[in-house]
């Protein structure tokens, strides 16, 4: 029952008849995994995550939803859900856990942040949606993960899915869209990003005004074990924040993805992604910048009785453009990608509860510092959770957990 719903509305893989419901329905995911962690091999003058444990809360939500018959084959639909805490976190939405100075308080709140929430109108004619939702690029990736729920450090948006070690293309936005139904196996959505936060023009000085926007195309077919997606993914002034102290902002990003995934029968499933990235970037100073990077997801999963077996390989390329060498002259873009491995096994007690076990590693060049999307690894002096780990260090997890849904 895992936010079934917003995949099927937003990604669009599903038909208008799968929204039968008309009762509410409360579901959720309690997922905790105990790990020990760390970060080494920095590059020079780098700093290190020394070897620790933590108790890790995976993405576990809390959701209502449900809908009502209005007649002439017109449902209205609703979602709420939110990040629940399982432990008392520093970041509920990222699964961290307590710095050490926090041991024995209860700082945290049960409910951390907000998830897909929306409301519909659906019918013959597809699914119009408003609300805080994923976009049909997020869906896609975490939709073709191996992992359950794509949650946790071994989810694949790690390395893949990310323009820069901090900078997602994977995530949630207020938005509005349509999904259209399936014909032949054929389906897609379209998202549009609102300027709510288009600046003010000064009349006076004529200042040029920022408009930040957004919009998202997704396309899918399923046809028997066979699945595949595209979606391209425009931001326009969109902040990207600094880079070694040299403010930036994007004036667009462009995403294509392309994924593919093939159900051989017998519990086998593999599943391969590729994203292009390109960013035109303003720098705050004065002039400006460019980059691309390339992505891939390779990914296996098999399943026999109640076992379940997993591995994952995620690899971003060196950066194109002149992004290095304009905030940092003499320096060309070797050594700026990454890659990660994980492995996972569950062992499923029913379709609701399994316990697993993890291991996933990012290997940093000496010039990135990817660390992972769900579950980083670090904190600061001050207790809070850093962004990153330091240059060519290599964030890993090793960890059991068990995963229950409802």
């Amino acid at each position: 029952m895992q936010k079934k719903l917003i995949a099927l509305a937003v990604a669009g893989l599903a038909s208008a008849g799968a929204f039968a419901q008309s009762n509410v329905t409360i579901y959720g995911v309690a997922d905790a995994s105990f790990e020990q962690v760390k970060a080494d091999s920095a590059a020079d003058n780098g700093t290190n995550v020394n070897s620790r444990t933590r108790l890790n809360t995976n993405s576990s939500l809390l959701g209502f939803k449900g809908s009502e018959d209005l007649g002439n084959g017109l449902k209205a639909l609703f979602q709420f859900e939110s990040t629940v805490d399982l432990a008392n976190s520093t970041s509920a939405n990222n699964g961290n856990t307590v710095a050490p100075s926090a041991v024995g308080a209860n700082t945290g709140s049960l409910f951390g942040s907000k998830r897909d929430t929306f409301v519909a109108l659906s019918g013959n004619f597809g699914t119009v949606l408003g609300g805080y939702v994923s976009t049909p690029y997020r869906s896609i990736v975490t939709g073709f993960d191996v992992v359950p729920g794509s949650a946790g450090s071994g989810s694949d948006n790690g390395v893949f899915g990310k323009a820069l070690g901090a900078v997602n293309l994977v995530f949630r936005t207020n938005a509005i869209a349509y999904a259209s139904p399936s014909f032949n196996g054929f389906s897609g959505v379209i998202a549009y990003v609102p300027n709510a936060a288009k600046s003010s023009e000064d009349v006076a000085t004529n200042t040029a005004t920022t408009n930040p926007y957004g919009w998202n195309l997704a396309l899918n077919y399923a046809n028997g074990g066979l699945k595949l997606a595209y979606s391209y993914l425009k931001l326009n002034d969109v902040g990207v924040g600094a880079a070694a102290g040299v403010g930036l902002s994007a004036e667009d990003h462009k995403a294509n993805l392309l994924a593919a995934s093939y159900d051989f029968g017998q519990g086998t499933t593999l599943v391969g992604m590729y994203q292009h990235y390109k960013g035109d970037m303003d720098i705050t100073s004065g002039g400006s910048t460019d980059l691309n990077r390339n992505s891939y997801f390779l990914g296996l999963k098999h399943v026999l009785g109640a076992h379940e077996f997993a591995v994952s390989y995620q690899h971003a390329s060196d950066l194109g453009g002149n992004l290095v060498s304009t905030l940092h002259p003499g320096q060309g873009n070797s050594d700026t990608g990454a890659n990660q491995w994980t492995l996972r096994y569950g062992y499923n007690f029913s379709k609701r509860t399994q316990v697993y076990a993890l291991y996933t590693r990012i290997d940093n060049k000496d010039k990135s510092n990817f660390n992972f999307a769900n579950g980083p690894v670090g904190y600061s002096s001050t207790g809070g959770l850093d962004t990153g780990v330091a240059a060519g260090s290599n964030p890993q997890v090793l960890g059991v957990g068990i995963r229950h849904s409802f």
